[in-house]
């Protein structure tokens, strides 16, 4: 997700929610709280029998506490807007009025000095951090000078000392656990982050909303918007956001509506630009009406934004692959909804440039198009990996953590895999060692790294890895179809030609096809030691490794006797696949013969092979362990062919 595009939807959905509030507390300020303090003022003063001076101060401080409340309403009813300047006189205001009511009320109202902090909290959380010192610091000069003038709270200075030290720490306390730029006291589910101001959580006037007018979503505007759905009440509140935003909006009522919509529009040559599906309001299943969309040319370049529930698991893989481009979920957060709008016009791969990209590319990356494992742990990079491949015309399927990566390499055919670093339960990078070192049987995948913030450091582990190309993951489509032809081109012979099809198939008594002093692959040990931790991971596996192929033996002799060709290949997988994540490259050699021994030739060959197997096993151990040792094998321990 782009961060400038997550930025400016908070921003302008924090503006709305900012005026609404406001306009809230002028409201409760006149109808309440200013009744509240003059019925206060009003009832101490009769207990306390003012005399005439104190009556005219009483009756100033009623007419000031109807008098400024209206005339706040009056300007935010009139002149609508985010003014900062507006805020700080409502703060001084409350905060003067109170400590005023204090001062007339003196031991009668002493109770109504717990209101400082009511009214801190109040415009924290209503205009985030950003008042919270001043909302303090006027609160603590105001109870300061009430403590200096009054005669009742100078006589009880203990409570009084002890209540403004809370004032002080207050404002300590919430900066510290409440988090920078989240609007304390946002509804359940719906912190709202603000941009990447200071630590008040707001962007300033002059860039947010100048002359008091929020500033207009530009990328949005205009746009053309297809909400299918059968809701005429609008109950998601859609509707009414997409007007405030300044988006065309069109209500289709069911499936076939919104397609004739859809395709009208694209003949009239002004398409829409997205489509927002209401769950359950469609008259067709989501991901039907999802795959039929992407099955019509005319319509491949829409973007698909689902709104519903359970858009999680299994159901949200379903829609993913479905071809929708986001997923909402209801109650629907309307910040979610502008920045997946917002995003969907400010992502490079939007609109006709792909198509472009495509017709460049297409014919340079391959005439077929490829199988592409996409492994992120985050939906939205996934399906934004997803679109662009897809729209090149390549097949794609998706995983979200490292051991399902591992699982998907085991079970499907790919041509490539394109792996984020930070996946669940096994990173990218040591997901690619292990499929490297324990699947040398199988045509070796091509793998791209997606890295978050590329370092000389990680490139270089990367490349020291055997990575075949990285990537930036916010990067632009056309530089990762570059990548994929890139990978894909260089890569070709060496996927055509897996370490399995360069072994002969019939080797015994014809010479080795490898170099006879080459028994093993130590930078496959030096990997595999780097992996498990240690020189005592790999003495274990080698010990272990020495073990099963003297019970491996042992019934290779037994299926010779009782001439059971299954059983003998079925002994040379075995003897195939523990070589292989071993880097006993003769050893894999002669597995991989037994493996495929025919029938015709298991009488005349196997017996020998078992021979060779046997001798090679000995010399492959000694090896391994003179590797262990820092030693080099001895030249006794050379293959014989």
């Amino acid at each position: 997700m782009n961060d400038r595009s997550s930025k400016d939807g908070d921003t302008e959905q924090a503006l709305s929610d900012l005026i609404r509030g406001e306009y809230r507390q002028a409201v409760i300020r006149l109808a309440l709280g200013s009744p509240l303090l003059a019925g206060s003022l009003l009832l101490a003063l009769w207990g306390l029998h003012t005399s005439l001076p104190l009556g005219t101060a009483a009756k100033t401080t009623l007419t000031l506490l109807v008098l400024v409340p209206l005339v706040l309403l009056i300007s935010i009813v009139r002149r609508p807007g985010a003014f900062l300047w507006r805020r700080y006189i409502a703060l001084v205001f409350d905060v003067a009025a109170l400590t005023t009511v204090l001062y007339l009320g003196e031991n009668i109202l002493f109770p109504l000095c717990i209101a400082y902090s009511w009214i801190i909290f109040d415009y924290i959380k209503r205009y985030g951090m950003q008042l919270l010192y001043p909302a303090a610091i006027a609160s603590f000069l105001c109870f300061s000078a009430l403590i200096l003038i009054s005669d009742f709270w100078q006589s009880n200075s203990g409570f009084g000392f002890t209540y403004l030290a809370f004032i002080a720490l207050l404002p300590v306390y919430l900066n510290r656990f409440s988090p920078n730029g989240v609007v304390v006291g946002a509804k359940a589910g719906q912190e709202t982050t603000i941009g990447p101001q200071t630590e008040t959580g707001l962007a300033t006037e002059a860039e947010t909303a100048p002359e008091g007018i929020p500033a207009n979503p530009i990328n949005i505007t205009g746009k053309k918007i297809l909400l299918a759905s059968s809701d005429s009440e609008d109950r998601h509140g859609i509707q009414k956001q997409l007007d405030l935003w300044g988006a065309q909006s069109v209500l289709a009522s069911n499936a076939a509506h919104a397609f004739y919509e859809l395709i009208s529009a694209a003949k009239r040559g002004s398409p829409f630009h997205t489509v927002i599906v209401d769950q359950g309001r469609l008259g067709m299943d989501a991901a039907q009406f999802a795959s039929a969309i992407r099955s019509e040319a005319m319509l491949q370049n829409i973007y698909l934004i689902h709104v519903g529930s359970g858009n999680q698991g299994v159901q949200g893989d379903r829609l993913l692959n479905a071809g929708f481009t986001k997923l909402l979920a209801t109650p629907l957060n309307k910040t979610f909804l502008f920045n997946a709008l917002h995003n969907t016009y400010t992502q490079p791969e939007s609109g006709g440039q792909v198509v472009r990209l495509i017709d460049r590319y297409s014919n340079e990356i391959s005439n077929q198009p490829l199988s592409i494992l996409v492994a992120d742990r985050s939906f939205s990079v996934r399906q934004r990996v997803r679109s662009i491949l897809q729209r090149a015309g390549h097949r794609v399927f998706m995983v979200n953590n490292g051991a399902r990566v591992l699982d998907a390499l085991d079970s499907h055919r790919f041509d490539l895999a394109m792996v984020s670093l930070d996946l669940r339960e096994i990173t990218g990078l040591e997901a690619f060692k292990l499929y490297r070192f324990t699947r040398v049987d199988k045509q070796c995948v091509p793998f791209i790294l997606l890295l978050q913030e590329p370092t000389k450091e990680l490139l270089k582990r990367c490349s020291d890895a055997g990575i075949n190309a990285t990537i930036n993951q916010n990067a632009d489509a056309r530089r990762y179809l570059e990548t994929v032809a890139k990978v894909v081109r260089e890569g070709g012979d060496e996927t055509k030609t897996g370490f399995s099809d360069s072994l002969s198939l019939r080797h015994v008594g014809s010479g080795s096809a490898l170099n006879k002093r080459v028994v093993l692959d130590t930078n496959r040990l030096l990997e595999i030691e780097r992996l498990g931790g240690g020189i005592r991971f790999l003495s274990d596996l080698i010990d272990s490794f020495n073990r099963d192929n003297r019970r491996i033996l042992t019934q290779m002799k037994q299926a010779t006797k009782d001439a059971n060709p299954n059983r003998f290949r079925d002994l040379g997988h075995a003897i195939k696949d523990a070589a292989g994540s071993l880097g006993a490259l003769k050893l894999y050699q002669l597995g991989t013969a037994a493996s495929r021994l025919p029938d015709r030739e298991f009488q005349e060959s196997a017996a020998t092979l078992v021979q060779e197997i046997t001798e090679c096993c000995r010399i492959s151990n000694n090896a391994l362990h003179s590797y262990l040792l820092g030693q080099t094998p001895n030249e006794n321990d050379s293959l014989r062919d």
